[in-house]
């Protein structure tokens, strides 16, 4: 299932939040751990929030003010059932007040 983010903005926090899904059984995998990337262009970003919400896994990272006009790339790996799996994602980074 493809990655979820909220409107990513610079200065602001931006979400990812991920369910991942079985493709032989068609259930929920339910992260045992779970790992955060994501770049603002070449900046690697910090994690400031790493959880499970509803069985989806859930990442937040600090945005920079200066950037706008910058590509947010990111992964969410999660380990279940002995393996691990990951969704990957790209969304622009807009200005404050900008529609995105």
């Amino acid at each position: 299932m493809p990655a979820r983010t909220t409107a990513v903005r610079a200065g602001s926090v931006a979400r990812a939040s991920v369910l991942f899904i079985d493709a032989g059984s068609g259930r929920r995998l339910i992260p045992t751990a779970i790992r955060c990337a994501a770049m603002a262009g070449a900046l690697t970003l910090r994690v400031v929030g790493r959880t499970v919400e509803g069985g989806a896994a859930v990442c937040a990272w600090r945005i920079p003010g200066g950037a706008a006009g910058r590509v947010l790339t990111g992964t969410v790996t999660i380990h279940a059932l002995g393996q691990d799996v990951h969704r990957t994602f790209h969304r622009p980074i807009v200005a404050r007040g900008q529609e995105t």
